[in-house]
């Protein structure tokens, strides 16, 4: 399965973000084979319903569950049609390595 997470960077030691809508990348993880490919947010600048369009994007990258600090009120009823699963998740001084030791390999 492919999970997502907002981050602020590509790199590894990138911290997490907390705005789903406003990350500006994402770490899409495949739980099968362990390997990461980070995303740009096309959607950052997006004056409106920014969430609403990186779920769509990402739904088309085959992610089914995405983690992050806080999503927007109106991106949930986007994320049920699209079959994802949404998690916040407490993002403090965790980065991407530290996310999967402590989220993905639980």
């Amino acid at each position: 399965m492919k999970i997502a997470v907002a981050v602020k960077d590509e790199k590894l030691s990138s911290p997490l973000e907390y705005h789903f809508g406003k990350a500006p990348y994402f770490a899409v993880i495949d739980d099968n084979d362990g390997s990461i490919e980070f995303i740009k947010n096309k959607y950052e600048e997006e004056p409106a319903a920014k969430g609403i369009m990186v779920a769509g994007f990402l739904s088309e990258k085959g992610v089914k569950k995405i983690y992050a600090g806080d999503f927007g009120v109106k991106v949930k009823p986007t994320m049920d049609v699209l079959g994802i699963e949404m998690n916040k998740i407490d993002i403090k001084n965790m980065n991407i390595t530290e996310f999967i030791q402590r989220i993905i390999k639980t």
